[in-house]
This record gives structure tokens, C-alpha cells and sequence, in this order.
């Protein structure tokens, strides 16, 4: 025998087939809500990543705004020149010049290439080396930079800053690294006693805090900056693109 429903029991029934109803409606909308939030959430870093791909593949071939101060006979070069000869009129001699801090992270990361295109180009490429030692963020920063004055006084510029970005790990956050910056001298050959004199003198000090002022003054904010024969650059994406900004430069 079939059983029949009441009349209350088919009410009941009905209301719980009209929730089930409303629920799957709810939960299709919610579904539908989620897919569109997932789709513009996708485009989004879709986006950003074009955004990003984009500004790293032509962002070093363009110029900012800022005026590079003349190279002079007081920075630190690897192949001096006067930029009035006509050898650097005519773009044969293209002038790099780098604001840097020695325990700046990116410009440990720039300098293999920086150190490539020195080697690749010779005499062709001038680098210029100008202190910028960001202070209120890295607690060594002005120390490096005295050990790099301090070894330039012997000669030994070049061969200090090479040191100090190779081993920028191994001093970055000592409490006081002149030990470590002495040895160093020493490795390179350096009277210790006269680079540990001109490391500790106030002229040294004086020397790279003024060289810091003149980075804020230029306009310079952050480490490394680069300009190319007297324009400021976007930091290329790596060695191809600063190769094609200086090939361009010569032409």
C-alpha cells in the first residue's frame, strides 16, 4: 500500500524543495562570483607581468631627467680622459659613470657586468666610480667607502673596490670591519700602517660624506645610478642591454 502525505507534510516538503533551490542558486552565484574574481585576478598579474617585462626590456634604452656633474680629475676612473678631445667628441672614448655604494646589494649584483664591459671594451669605455654611500641604511657603508679612499691614496683604487664587492658578505654587518679592511691591504699589497692612518683621518671621512652630499645634490636616490656620456639611464636588464646602450653611444 502506498503511503499518502498529509497535507502539512506536503507543505513541508515543498519549502524544503524551494530551499534547496534557493541554495543551488545561491552557491551557482557564488561560484559565477569567485570565477570572475579569479579572471580579473589572473588579468591583473597578467598585467603587471607585461608591465614589468616591458619596462626591463626598454626601460635601458631610455633617459631619465637627472644632469650629471663633468668628470673631473678627482674621480676615480679606469681610463682617463679629457671629454673635450676629439677622440670623445666623436663618441670613440664612451664615459660610464657609476654612483654606488660598496654595500649596496644590486651594485655587487651590476658590477660582474660592469666588470665584463670594462674588460670587453678596453680603452673604449671609461668607468667613473662616485661614491654614494647610503649611511642611514647600511652601517658599513661609509666604512667600505673610506677603505676604498683610503687604498686609492697608494694607488690601489680599483683593486680595493674589486675586493671589497667580491667579499661584501663577509663585512657587510660587522660591528667595526677596519680589521678585515686592513687585511685586505695587506692581500693587496698596501703599507698597512699608512692605509690604516689615511682610513681612520678626518680628511677620509670628510671626503666621502661630502661625496654623498653631492649624490643628494645631483638628485641621485638610489644605488647604483647610471649615466652614459652625460645621460642618466634606467638601469638596464643586464649585460645585452648595456652592451647596446654603449655600442650606440660610439656610433
Amino acid at each position: 500500500m502506498d503511503e499518502k502525505l498529509t497535507k502539512d507534510e506536503k507543505k513541508h516538503l515543498r519549502q524544503e524543495e524551494w530551499r534547496e533551490k534557493a541554495d543551488k542558486e545561491q552557491k551557482k552565484k557564488l561560484y559565477q562570483t569567485v570565477a570572475w574574481w579569479s579572471f580579473g585576478g589572473m588579468l591583473l598579474v597578467l598585467a603587471i607581468w607585461a608591465l614589468v617585462v616591458f619596462s626591463q626590456g626598454s626601460s635601458s634604452l631610455s633617459s631619465a631627467t637627472l644632469k650629471q656633474p663633468p668628470v673631473t680629475a678627482k674621480d676615480f676612473q679606469t681610463n682617463p680622459q679629457n671629454p673635450s678631445t676629439r677622440a670623445a667628441r666623436s663618441g670613440k672614448i664612451v664615459t660610464l659613470v657609476e654612483y654606488a655604494d660598496f654595500q649596496c646589494p644590486a651594485c655587487k649584483a651590476y658590477d660582474p657586468i660592469v666588470r665584463q664591459l670594462l674588460k670587453d671594451y678596453g680603452e673604449k669605455l671609461n668607468l667613473v666610480y662616485r661614491m654614494f654611500p647610503l649611511k642611514t641604511v647600511h652601517q658599513n657603508a661609509i666604512n667600505s667607502a673610506k677603505a676604498a679612499l683610503a687604498a686609492s691614496m697608494q694607488n690601489k683604487f680599483w683593486e680595493m673596490h674589486n675586493r671589497l664587492f667580491d667579499t661584501q658578505d663577509s663585512w657587510a654587518t660587522l660591528p667595526d670591519p677596519e680589521s678585515v679592511f686592513v687585511g685586505y691591504a695587506k692581500d693587496l699589497g698596501l703599507d698597512t700602517n699608512t692605509f690604516k692612518k689615511d682610513y681612520e683621518a678626518q680628511a677620509t671621512s670628510d671626503f666621502v660624506n661630502n661625496s654623498y652630499d653631492s649624490a643628494l645634490n645631483v638628485g641621485v636616490n638610489s644605488t647604483p645610478t647610471f649615466f652614459l656620456n652625460g645621460k642618466q639611464l634606467t638601469n638596464p636588464a643586464g649585460y645585452a642591454d648595456f652592451k647596446k646602450l654603449i655600442d650606440g653611444a660610439m656610433k
